[in-house]
């Protein structure tokens, strides 16, 4: 098994999803919730960001297959939206302003029986955009789908990669979860700089998964190993 490929499937995958850098938008989304009703829509949205990464680790290089797309042009179609990705989060340009344009205001139901009740009627409110696509977006299914082709087809390493995407689900539900205090104690300032070190990481991945796409396609057109 190859260690190296897993460890750097998760910084990868970690700096995309950004927990910490997207609390704020999650705060701003729950921040009028009961304190059970925040923990329980942030187990909800994990359980989200599991099941569509891991459908689309399965059936993501299928996906391209029937498209007719090459792995070397979605490596480099990948590492250009990191790329973006990371430029918007180290100049500051986070996706809580344009989040806030398309998202309506809604009046949640009150009065249910449980936390995670409540949370299933504000859920279908903030799946999109919280979930989808700050989660689960371009970003991280092209991670995935990069990494996924990396295994070669080993059971062992995509059963390995599901457990990576569940450990960091639950991270994501453990910093979600607890919000309020990470905001409080981290500050505007806090948040703003681990931003943007994140975005730093994402870009330079971005750029990685470019520069692989593009040996990938000056190997496959290599003048010698045609003759041969």
């Amino acid at each position: 098994m190859d260690r190296n490929l897993l460890y750097g499937m998760f910084v990868a995958l970690f700096a995309v999803l950004d927990p910490i850098g997207n609390l704020p938008i999650f705060v701003d989304y729950t921040g009028s919730m009961r304190r059970g009703v925040q923990v329980a829509t942030s187990v909800l949205i994990s359980g989200v960001v599991f099941i569509g990464l891991t459908v689309f680790l399965l059936i993501g290089q299928g996906v391209l297959h029937f498209f007719g797309i090459s792995l070397p042009a979605f490596q480099i179609a990948g590492g250009i939206v990191l790329l973006i990705m990371g430029l918007k989060m180290i100049t500051g340009k986070t996706r809580s302003s344009e989040i806030k344009e398309r998202a309506e205001k809604k009046n949640f139901r009150t009065g249910l029986f449980s936390a995670f009740d409540e949370a299933g009627a504000h859920l279908k409110d903030i799946i999109v955009p919280v979930g989808i696509p700050l989660f689960v977006g371009p970003g991280s299914l092209s991670t995935v789908v990069l990494y996924s082709a990396k295994s070669d087809g080993s059971i062992e390493m995509t059963f390995a990669m599901i457990g990576i995407i569940l450990l960091l689900s639950i991270i994501t539900c453990v910093i979600l979860s607890t919000s309020m205090v990470v905001s409080r104690v981290l500050g505007i300032h806090g948040l703003e700089v681990a931003t943007r070190i994140l975005g730093l990481l994402i870009a330079a991945i971005g750029v990685q998964f470019f520069l692989n796409g593009l040996a990938a396609v000056t190997t496959i057109f290599d003048a010698g190993k045609l003759v041969s």
